[in-house]
């Protein structure tokens, strides 16, 4: 059988970039596996559009297999959210992970994965944190001390991301290639965010343009976040959180309770709650695990399972020889009840499914009976 190339992504939406990404996924005729983010994003917002939408964009545009990095993980802080996308590349067998990368130099985000662990960057970044900034930008001031020439790939998202791909799988003794793939930007290149503001502002026909979203899919299925804020808003101020979820510990939960409170809508709520000390993405992350009882222990571990999210052929015969101990879901009743975990790692998900359904109009086992797309 080829090879396994893997590629950790969201996909939210997918645009040109990503389609290079895919044919460097594809190089040497490798199986090209997309471990992609489920209905709700690492900034802890949903997705653009729901994750069957994506996977079948990814597909067309030459992915083999799509499986779901499923929630929390896909909406967790970067160690996290790498935590679960190695677990399933190491178990379906990838032996090469590529990722999107500003830098596009894999040894200089080695080297800054070799400054992480030092007790010198540690103490700098304490350090730093003290100054009123917040966590991403003292580790980039550290950086910036220790080891200027690194410095750079913490202030990128995807470079950040990537140094926690390789220190996560150098924790297990997981040893894939690591492939880093500068950002490809032609000439009128647009990013994902930019492609989302651009379709929420209500230009579909001229965002259609650098997605692989028509307009009319993007008119019939684009999902606005102000819907699940809003959510969220109406929740905090019933007091209906876990005020014991994930990352309750630094006082950031009641500060989005306290906004709440004055604030007239979810938008609102976390303008209100916004410091320099917590990003707009730790708040709006905060707050999703909130509402759905998200705690540590649920993201120490890693996925138990993972859902087919869409296939072609080369993607189905690898999953025929598929032998291991991770279970693929294309149905509800794959999940083995015996096995408690896994039946509480699959509860958490369907909740998740079910807000984004909910966000969407649609009835709370919408997603449960959704088949993977075969291409």
């Amino acid at each position: 059988m080829n090879s396994i190339s893997a590629l950790l992504c969201e996909f939210n939406p997918l645009h040109t970039g990503h389609k290079y990404i895919l044919e460097k996924l594809r190089e040497n005729g490798d199986i090209a596996v997309c471990i992609m983010s489920g209905n709700f994003v690492q900034r802890g917002e949903n997705a653009i559009c729901d994750k069957y939408s994506r996977a079948k964009a990814a597909l067309e545009c030459g992915a083999d297999l799509v499986l779901e990095l499923p929630f929390p993980w896909c909406a967790a802080p970067a160690e996290f959210f790498a935590l679960g996308g190695i677990s399933i590349a190491e178990r379906i067998g990838a032996s090469r992970i590529v990722f999107g990368s500003e830098c596009g130099d894999t040894e200089l985000i080695k080297k800054a994965v070799s400054l992480c662990d030092s007790k010198e960057f540690m103490e700098a970044v304490k350090e730093e944190y003290k100054a009123d900034v917040g966590y991403a930008k003292a580790r980039e001031n550290a950086a910036k001390r220790i080891m200027p020439c690194a410095a750079s790939v913490f202030s990128s998202s995807n470079d950040l991301l990537a140094t926690e791909y390789i220190r996560c799988a150098s924790k297990t003794g997981y040893q894939p290639l690591f492939e880093a793939v500068a950002r490809h930007k032609e000439e009128g290149y647009l990013s994902a965010s930019e492609i989302r503001e651009m379709i929420l502002s209500g230009n579909s026909a001229k965002a259609s343009g650098k997605t692989h979203l028509g307009p009319c899919q993007i008119e019939k299925e684009a999902l606005d976040p102000s819907k699940l804020f809003d959510i969220e808003h109406v929740l905090f101020r019933m007091k209906k959180n876990d005020a014991l979820s994930f990352d309750s510990q630094s006082g950031i939960l009641s500060r989005i309770s306290s906004a709440a409170e004055k604030a007239r809508n979810g938008k609102e709520m976390f303008a209100y709650a916004a410091t320099k000390k917590y990003t707009d993405a730790r708040i709006r992350r905060a707050a999703l695990m909130s509402i759905l009882s998200v705690g540590a222990d649920s993201l120490s571990v890693s996925p138990r399972f993972t859902v087919l999210l869409g296939a072609r052929e080369k993607g189905r015969k690898l999953l025929s020889a598929y032998k291991n101990d991770m279970t693929i879901v294309t149905k509800p009743s794959c999940i083995d009840s015996d096995d408690e975990l896994t039946l509480k790692q699959y509860e958490k998900q369907r909740q998740a499914d079910a807000l984004y359904a909910l966000c969407k109009a649609e009835e709370a086992s919408y997603y449960l009976k959704k088949s993977p797309i075969i291409l």
